[in-house]
């Protein structure tokens, strides 16, 4: 056979064997869930990182009630999962009151002589209801406070955080106390607390 036509030849069957439309030969594996879409109007849901924990499991919160006099303080102690769970927790601490002057104080490196009494954590998942590896105590004995990292202060029926997670979270550090002080400014001060966090490693 002629070589120049056994070249054309061989250019036609390569060029057949192509295509700009033909999908890959080597398969790609998602690593990502398909887009969830409402049946109705086909738009896409979305959801936060913070949401996705409960689905997951792992998203925890306490809520604490109690009346302070003028003075009086409330101690909440939260010690975080020890570091080689490579487990952090993702923290937003809110309250309110309705107390005129009132004082909220986040301590970390607290170290105490009495853990006090332990406060149930309720998993927001109620169905997968896995159990948290963080300790939270009320009317702990502390020692020594720690470094303050948090110091707020507000007046009658004023919140403290809690409504925007992306300004108002904190990454506590693994193995460690944290102190929370509640302190009242006048009697009969009706105050709420709630802890709201989710557990997970550094990357997410």
């Amino acid at each position: 056979m002629n070589k120049n036509i056994f070249l054309i030849i061989l250019g036609l069957i390569l060029i057949s064997g192509c295509s700009y439309n033909q999908q890959p030969t080597t398969s790609i594996v998602a690593i990502n869930e398909p887009l969830d879409v409402n049946v109705t109007n086909n738009a896409i849901v979305t959801q936060t990182y913070a949401h996705h924990e409960i689905h997951e499991g792992d998203h925890y919160y306490i809520d604490d009630k109690f009346t302070l006099g003028n003075g009086a303080t409330r101690n909440i102690l939260f010690i975080t999962p020890a570091c080689n769970l490579t487990k952090y927790v993702h923290l937003v601490a809110g309250a309110n009151s309705n107390g005129i002057i009132t004082s909220f104080a986040l301590f970390e490196g607290s170290t105490y002589s009495s853990v006090g009494t332990i406060e149930p954590i309720h998993n927001r998942n109620r169905v997968l209801n896995f159990i948290s590896l963080s300790s939270v105590y009320t009317t702990p004995t502390i020692l020594t406070t720690g470094t303050i990292i948090r110091d707020e202060h507000w007046g009658i029926k004023e919140k403290l955080g809690g409504d925007n997670r992306g300004s108002e979270e904190i990454l506590l550090n693994c193995g460690t106390n944290y102190l929370i002080r509640i302190t009242s400014g006048e009697t009969l001060n009706l105050i709420n607390v709630k802890l709201d966090w989710y557990e997970n490693g550094l990357e997410n």
